[in-house]
């Protein structure tokens, strides 16, 4: 996810499916785009590093735009399956020397394409699927501590879907829409080299974005396309206790010591965010080519409105409420 553009930072880089806004609105491009697509669902990869149109603003790092594939009148598609296994690997240096188990980590991938006519010149579809389950296996030891040594895997999913129209509305009109979604919950999360099996932690993130657009062929010189796109991430990520059911603040501290380290409460993981992303964005291009005695000319002239908003929800995913039973004067009731 970390691309330096013309030396600047990672985070200044805009992330765009089909020409429009895909970028992670509450932390920026440093983690990539917001809705990833899967590899064989790309047509064309383009990177703009530099004097790019002004449609391309919001940045000044790189555009990094995916192209998606659409149907035509036959049909056509793709499959793969790729697998790993631990039991295919040497032992871990450290796990061996500290007589640890080695972890029962695998890896698969599995998807595929398809893409073909609904009715033959006039409507055509496409659609991807990719499922990745990386359960990566973690081993930690603790040199004065060797009593919360341990080796476990992390249980990860992402599942990505791509589902796309093409239709040639009118001779001089096509119509396209094309929805991305992605599923990525993750759990026995290990964040951090000398973190305790007790401080795990868990993820869930749903991702989607919509895009529609009419391209239209005004005149035999005159061209305009027009978009809108929708952009949506809701993700938490706390201990398990906070993401099992919403917990308020006493009752995920009281979850998370009595079930997870009983007597011991060193490890205790304090990290409990959720978050609503919502990018909202319209724009317009219109192309013209006038040629004249003096040479051709291409005049581009377009306008653009981008709306976002970032909801915050603090340890209660139902409301956003903090529960503080020894003081309720400190009981706030919060909207970001």
């Amino acid at each position: 996810d970390s691309l330096y553009i013309n030396g600047q930072d990672d985070n200044n880089n805009s992330f765009n499916v089909d020409g429009a806004n895909n970028d992670d609105d509450a932390i920026g491009a440093r983690a990539g785009a917001q809705t990833r697509t899967a590899l064989d669902a790309i047509q064309e990869l383009q990177i703009l590093t530099s004097q790019f149109d002004a449609e391309f603003g919001r940045t000044q790092g790189g555009v990094i735009n995916a192209v998606t594939k659409s149907g035509a009148n036959d049909f056509h598609g793709s499959g793969f399956l790729y697998m790993q296994d631990a039991s295919w690997n040497s032992k871990n240096f450290f796990t061996d020397r500290n007589n640890q188990e080695q972890p029962d980590a695998d890896y698969s991938s599995l998807g595929g394409t398809i893409g073909g006519p609904i009715v033959q010149d006039t409507a055509h579809f496409f659609v991807s699927f990719e499922r990745n389950k990386p359960n990566n296996g973690v081993s930690n030891n603790f040199a004065t501590r060797p009593d919360k040594n341990f080796s476990t895997v992390e249980d990860n999913l992402l599942r990505n879907m791509l589902f796309k129209v093409d239709w040639q509305a009118a001779m001089n009109h096509k119509v396209s829409i094309r929805y991305l979604n992605e599923y990525s919950p993750q759990f026995n999360q290990i964040i951090g080299s000398q973190i305790t099996e007790e401080a795990a932690r868990e993820e869930d993130d749903k991702d989607s974005n919509i895009i529609g657009s009419i391209d239209s062929v005004i005149n035999d010189t005159t061209f305009n396309n027009a978009r809108f796109s929708f952009t949506r991430e809701d993700v938490s990520f706390a201990n398990a206790c906070y993401n099992d059911g919403g917990q308020d603040f006493a009752a995920q501290r009281a979850c998370d010591v009595a079930e997870f380290h009983p007597g011991w409460t060193g490890g205790t993981n304090t990290v409990a965010q959720s978050r609503i992303n919502n990018s909202i964005q319209f724009d317009n291009t219109l192309s013209m080519y006038v040629p004249d005695m003096y040479g051709d000319h291409d005049f581009r002239i377009g306008g653009n409105y981008s709306f976002r908003t970032v909801t915050n929800l603090f340890n209660d995913t139902a409301n956003g409420s903090f529960n503080f039973p020894t003081d309720a004067d400190f009981n706030p009731s919060i909207d970001a």
